[in-house]
């Protein structure tokens, strides 16, 4: 017997042992093992940088062999990721893809579709919402044109986050330290030969778009499609997830670009609003966004 279950095997015992002291009436159908699970998935729903393994075990007063076996199994189900170079644990969007009817109701999408419709309405083009995943670009939701000819459906799927303009602004929202050990080793992923090619030309972009206040996808994703997305924040100016609107290259000059970006803008502000972001935090000290949550003047990206 290995250590995690002896040590599961131990406090499964002593629980047994305190429920049958009870009466009847009081005892616990509990699972202890799936009551820490939970515990850890708080600790990391709550942390955004993740935490190491030391310490879910000093903030949970859990032994270590118990809290790596619970650890490991969340991860063999993908249910949270680990990070090979920082080592610490965070959620996946598991969490998010398990059931279409969870995604449906969540506050985010449900402000989202209101949002989107009026500037879908207004360029009639299409209109995105995403989330980082590690690497990746979750898109969870959208609101097509009414364009004969429209782009295919993203949602639901993952594309590299360097790639795209949802991508880039939410790296935006890293520190450089969290950048640069998700992408400072290794070839960075391409779509198309617009695509970024290093982690110099990529930090070099991320700054950019911190200046900014958005970003821009030109030609990066999909060969004749350019994107301009730009963060949504939660209460605390964390960056939750990134709107977009795609267009034709062709479709696409200086005055429709201007237009784009000013409605992104303005509506991942009126959204972020909605969430409960009132300034501050990640937004107004990267983002172009003053504290009293309003948006600094942006320049050409």
């Amino acid at each position: 017997m290995d250590a995690t279950a002896a040590s599961e095997r131990v406090d499964s015992d002593r629980d047994r042992q305190r429920s049958a002291a009870k009466p009847a009436s009081r005892r616990s159908y509990q699972v202890p093992s799936v009551q820490r699970a939970m515990l850890i998935l708080q600790q990391l729903a709550g942390h955004r940088e993740g935490r190491t393994l030391g310490e879910l075990c000093r903030l949970l007063g859990m032994p270590k062999s118990t809290a790596f076996g619970i650890l490991s199994t969340l991860q063999a189900g993908e249910f949270i990721r680990r990070d090979p170079v920082s080592e610490r644990y965070r959620l996946s969007y598991k969490m998010l893809e398990i059931g279409g009817a969870y995604a449906q109701s969540l506050d985010l999408v449900q402000e989202f579709l209101a949002v989107a419709r009026d500037v879908a309405a207004a360029l009639n083009e299409s209109v995105h919402l995403a989330v980082l995943d590690g690497r990746d670009v979750l898109h969870i939701s959208e609101v097509e044109s009414n364009k004969p000819v429209r782009f295919t459906s993203y949602t639901g799927k993952r594309l590299p986050a360097t790639c795209t303009a949802l991508g880039k602004v939410l790296l935006a929202a890293l520190d450089d330290a969290e950048l640069e050990a998700r992408f400072g080793t290794g070839p960075l992923p391409r779509m198309t030969e617009a695509s970024v090619r290093t982690f110099a030309e990529l930090r070099d972009e991320i700054q950019r778009v911190r200046l900014m206040g958005y970003a821009r996808d030109r030609e990066e994703t999909f060969p004749g499609v350019q994107c301009v997305a730009a963060p949504i924040f939660g209460p605390r100016g964390e960056a939750l997830a990134a709107m977009s609107v795609s267009t034709l290259t062709s479709q696409l000059d200086e005055a429709k670009l201007a237009q784009m970006v000013m409605l992104v803008r303005e509506s991942a502000l009126q959204l972020s609003r909605a969430l409960g972001y009132r300034g501050g935090g990640f937004a107004s000290a990267r983002f172009g966004v003053d504290a009293n949550g309003g948006l600094a003047p942006g320049r050409a990206l």
